[in-house]
């Protein structure tokens, strides 16, 4: 009798060992698409959830492809939180089809009113249609961390509503401190030119004047020039 108990503690530890991570957690799989969405997920929902982000850090959005590994992975997926507004052009078809297969996908970016891309000289549309990078306004990232909690809720049944609104008042603290630095600069001067045209949203909240970027397109890949 001994050595069944011992052969079956043995066998119980050898199934334990062999068990991955994702097999033994029960928790709701979050998966999004960028590291900036990954790490807002990540701060607004605690312990409560797994987070997985598609790109790896330093990877280029609007370039990126996902392994056939991570394509499949997004069907396993409670939710999908993406940008939109094109922001991820090599994804939009993986991510159709797991909507398409029943899973919950959130693109952020359109549901915290959109602008148009601004990058000509003193805030001139270039007609290049809405800007993706909402993240760049802390008000912004603040209402999504909301929306975020909301559709998880929903679909999951996960309330993260406490640690969504602590990080949200993080966000909103940041917010009324660049508010405050950029408030003793005089408004005649302040006037920025960027590396890339991403800087929209962050310009119309803190009222500074967008007067052209570097990269004059709505892709990193664009070639600049000794003009620009």
């Amino acid at each position: 009798m001994k050595k069944l108990i011992a052969l079956a503690a043995a066998l119980a530890v050898v199934g334990s060992a062999c068990s991955t991570p994702e097999e033994t957690d029960d928790r709701p799989l979050i998966i999004a698409t960028t590291t900036i969405l990954g790490d807002i997920v990540a701060s607004s929902t605690g312990e409560m959830v797994r987070v997985e982000v598609l790109m790896p850090v330093g990877a280029d959005p609007h370039e990126f492809s996902p392994s056939a590994r991570q394509a499949a992975r997004l069907r396993d997926a409670a939710l999908v939180v993406a940008n939109g507004l094109g922001l991820e052009e090599g994804l939009l078809d993986v991510i159709e089809a797991a909507e398409d297969d029943g899973v919950a996908v959130v693109k952020i970016g359109e549901l915290l009113d959109p602008q148009p891309f601004v990058v000509g000289f003193d805030g001139e549309d270039n007609g290049h249609g809405l800007d993706p990078h909402v993240w760049m306004d802390p008000v912004r990232v603040a209402d999504a961390v909301v929306l975020i909690a909301d559709r998880l809720n929903s679909v999951a049944g996960v309330d993260v509503s406490p640690s969504a609104a602590a990080y949200r008042t993080q966000v909103l603290e940041m917010h009324d401190e660049i508010a405050g630095l950029i408030g003793g600069v005089p408004p005649e001067d302040r006037r920025m030119v960027t590396n890339h045209f991403s800087y929209g949203y962050y310009a119309d909240r803190y009222g500074l004047t967008l007067l052209g970027t570097v990269i004059p397109a709505a892709t990193t890949g664009s070639e600049t020039s000794a003009a620009d």
